[in-house]
């Protein structure tokens, strides 16, 4: 049984908190279908706050911790990025956007929840200062709500850590010990705001959708559970979803192959293994997505001539490198061009062209198992 790793049911069977967007629902393939590729944008599906009487136990360590970030309640800060134009346009720009769009709305927690997605842009752009930043903005745009604001998303934080955490353990359980342990913990990180928080989702497919969306996030982190548990997990939870519906007919091994291999907690794992243990861990990892044994043979030839094709490649990448160092000019693009002629054969065209346009082919992430 797979657990609820998404927007989870409340009390009474029904669905979870709905992202802060205006959109109409898409068709439940067409995101299943591009859900592993954007999955990882998706992070307001379990995000909820905790209850007034919480926020106020928080808004201590709220301040020590702004203060230690540069910023105080009054949004000054003594940090140097401030003093930085370009750290200025971006947080001004936003500033301005968040105060246009949410203004008339900040006083719901479910608007508040959302702002987890900005924090983690913000991080994911400015590493080092992402969080002053993202606390700065948040400060300048909703003065009178900021400290619950990043109390609240402080609370978000430790609910999707335990919740990653026990990710196999709870899929091992029932539906009802399940929930009943999923929603003990939402009471004791949310206290009353917690039904709130997971109210009803009317639409089924949008449920289904947001499912399948955060099992893809929270396996894409689970960097110490082994490659079948991770398999394990995705194939159960999309079973229990669409195993009795049309729609499971167009979820075949292609299509769950595509979505389990471009994990990153997978890909680490198969690029840290030899290529002997690769070729192990590809074959098992498809004999338990359901192919035959004459399928997975076939997939290890393509596998082993796909291994060629980038060891070629990242050859030839090196020795582009040391030409860039030794030639220029005409003398460089002569050299080039021999160069791939040299690794390319016939392909040498081709790879010319990309380069051109400005794709460089062994640039680009490898995903074992897929290219």
């Amino acid at each position: 049984m797979p657990y609820y790793c998404g927007p989870l049911f409340d009390g009474k069977g029904t669905m979870g908190i709905k992202k802060i967007k205006n959109h109409k629902s898409l068709l439940v393939m067409s995101v299943l279908i591009f859900s592993f590729i954007y999955f990882f944008y998706d992070g307001a599906s379990d995000s909820h706050v905790e209850s007034d009487a919480l926020v106020k136990q928080s808004n201590k360590l709220i301040k020590i911790e702004s203060g230690k970030n540069g910023i105080n309640q009054g949004g000054v800060s003594k940090s140097e990025w401030q003093g930085s134009s370009d750290y200025l346009k971006f947080i001004n720009d936003l500033v301005v956007q968040l105060t246009q769009q949410h203004a008339h709305e900040i006083e719901s927690v479910i608007v508040q929840a959302s702002f987890q997605d900005l924090r983690d842009f913000i991080v994911q752009r400015y590493p080092q200062e992402g969080e002053a930043i993202f606390a700065y903005i948040i400060t300048q745009a909703f003065s009178n709500h900021a400290v619950n604001i990043l109390a609240l998303i402080k609370n978000l934080d430790s609910y999707q850590a335990w919740h990653a955490q026990n990710l196999l353990s709870l899929n091992e359980m029932s539906l009802m010990e399940r929930d009943g342990q999923v929603w003990q913990k939402r009471y004791e990180i949310f206290q009353g705001l917690a039904e709130q928080l997971w109210e009803k989702e009317t639409e089924q497919k949008e449920y289904k959708q947001k499912l399948v969306q955060q099992t893809l996030k929270s396996l894409n982190t689970a960097k110490d559970m082994a490659m079948n548990e991770r398999l394990y997990i995705l194939k159960n939870t999309i079973e229990e979803q669409y195993g009795d519906t049309a729609q499971s007919l167009l979820i075949n091994k292609g299509l769950m192959a595509n979505m389990y291999f471009r994990l990153e907690s997978v890909q680490q794992d198969l690029s840290e293994m030899s290529v002997k243990q690769r070729e192990q861990a590809l074959a098992s990892s498809r004999r338990q997505l359901g192919y035959s044994e004459k399928n997975i043979s076939k997939l290890a030839m393509q596998d082993e001539k796909k291994e060629k094709r980038w060891t070629n490649g990242y050859q030839y990448m090196q020795a582009r490198d040391q030409l860039a160092v030794n030639f220029q000019g005409e003398d460089f693009r002569q050299s080039l061009s021999e160069l791939r002629l040299e690794y390319f054969k016939h392909e040498a065209a081709t790879i010319e062209a990309e380069e051109n346009s400005g794709f460089m082919r062994y640039e680009r992430p490898r995903i074992y198992g897929s290219n």
